[in-house]
């Protein structure tokens, strides 16, 4: 897997979302950012429970 090009807004959070570029950047300009832009931790623990959940089942085999 290859590292995504480097850019001014932050990262996508992996294969478990993500936020266009130019949202954020139209977003963080406007000084709106967390009206405008969501927040990423419910996706963070779901995609965390989610590969956990995983990696238990894969252990117990």
């Amino acid at each position: 897997m290859t590292s995504p090009p480097r850019s001014a807004s932050p990262p996508p959070t992996g294969v478990l979302g993500g936020i266009e570029p130019n949202a954020y950047r139209q977003a963080e300009q406007a000084g709106r950012l967390s009206q405008d832009i969501p927040v990423n931790q419910p996706t963070l623990d779901t995609g965390t429970q989610a590969l956990v959940v995983a990696a238990l089942a894969w252990l117990a085999r």
